[in-house]
This record gives C-alpha cells, structure tokens and sequence, in this order.
C-alpha cells in the first residue's frame, strides 16, 4: 500500500475490462455490436474515473471474438481501447497434446506465429494501435508439475514467442511487448500438481498448480526472458 488510490497510482498502466471477454457463442441476436457498444461505453466510463490510465479488453483475441477477424476488429475499434491483445495457448487450445520438442510442437509453434503474426497485421493496419501478446504459456515437458522437471519445449516457445515481440518491435510493427504466463517465484507445487487454494501460485484455481508456472529455480527460462528483456531495451 502505498496511500495512493488507484487513479493517481504511476504503478497501474491499465484497467482491463475482463479475462477473455467474449460476446458469445454466435451473432445469431446481433451479439458482436451489443458486446462492442459494452466495450465502448465501459472503456469510456473507465476513463472518465482514471483519466491517466490506459485501459484494454483482456480479449483473447480473434480466438475469442467467435474466431472472426471482423468481429474482433469491430469490437476494438472504439477509441477508448488504447490497445489491443492477444492470447496464445498450444495446449489449452488442443494444438499441442504433449509440451515436448519434435515435429508436432514444430506444428503448433509455426501456427502460433501465424497466429499471432495475424493479429499483429489487424492492429498495424486495420486497428493502428499498439498490440501486447498479453498471455502465452506452456506446462514442463510431458506436463510434469514438479519444478525439477525439465522446461525443454517452454524455453523454445518462450524464445520464439519473444522473437516475434522483438522483430516487430524493431520494424515500428504494433507488437510491442508480451507477458508469460505465469510467475510462480518461490512457490512449490504438491506432489503430482494440486486444485487446492492453499498451494494457488500463478495458475488459476482450475487448473493443477505449477500447470503454467515459473518458479525462481527455472534458470534457463529465466535466461530466455532476461535475454529478451535485453533486446527490448537495447532497441
């Protein structure tokens, strides 16, 4: 606490409107233009309150805009959106079934760079506001919980991932930054991961714990990002 409220806070960048909004599971009633007047409505409103905060929708991006770029465009496009994310999830999304290097994760890491490379255009071109990779993540190799376990395939996509920030970044492209999902730090998982509050690190309380964390003993990933932070602040 630092006696501030949260309007005059330096250390609050943004107010997101959810996590993983979506505006339904089909346009059937006119969903997608009722969900993009509550994004600009609420954005405004957001604003009005903390004027000098940035605010976004925590979308998952086309992915979760009934995978149609119109209808993700369509609801970021209000000026109270400052910027635009995207998420970015091999495994949860089945285009992974087993976190190990091979041809299989080659597969997926080529469609997670279209992937992304897409919504990259959409923000330059179409939306022309920055884009932040604002989730990606993947489990030890063979979705082992333990933090011995080896993070063989997460350092390579992590690296891959981060090359993807860094060229855009470099080529005045809208991805400009990303955040890994998620720090563990110091925390420990139970034997096998558990569902328990008691052991909740950075995986949400549905998922096994130590499913997507980084602990403070993961030196290599830890490498991946420094080095990539390095790049970023070297451009």
């Amino acid at each position: 606490m630092n006696g501030r409220v949260y309007r005059e806070d330096p250390t609050i960048m943004t107010w997101e409107l959810a996590n993983e909004p979506r505006p339904g599971t089909d346009d059937a009633a006119g969903q997608v233009s009722l969900f993009a007047a509550w994004v600009d409505r609420t954005s405004r409103f957001i604003h009005e309150l903390a004027p000098e905060q940035l605010v976004c929708t925590g979308s998952e991006g086309v992915w979760g805009s009934l995978q149609r770029e119109d209808a993700f465009v369509r609801i970021h496009e209000s000026p109270a959106v400052d910027y635009v994310t995207v998420h970015m999830w091999l495994k949860n999304w089945g285009w992974l079934e087993t976190p190990q290097l091979g041809e299989a994760f080659e597969r997926a890491a080529e469609r997670a760079r279209d992937h992304v490379a897409m919504h990259t255009r959409i923000a330059t071109n179409t939306l022309r506001k920055p884009l932040v990779l604002e989730e990606f993540g993947l489990p030890r190799d063979h979705e082992r919980y333990e933090p011995a376990a080896p993070t063989t395939a997460r350092d390579e996509y992590f690296r891959r991932m981060f090359d993807q920030v860094a060229v855009s970044a470099r080529e005045y492209g809208s991805l400009q930054g990303a955040n890994f999902w998620a720090w563990g730090g110091e925390g420990r998982t139970a034997a096998g991961g558990s569902y328990s509050a008691e052991t909740l690190m950075g995986d949400p309380f549905c998922e096994p714990q130590g499913l997507n964390s980084v602990f403070n003993s993961d030196r290599s990933t830890l490498r991946v990002i420094a080095n990539a932070n390095a790049r970023l602040s070297a451009l």
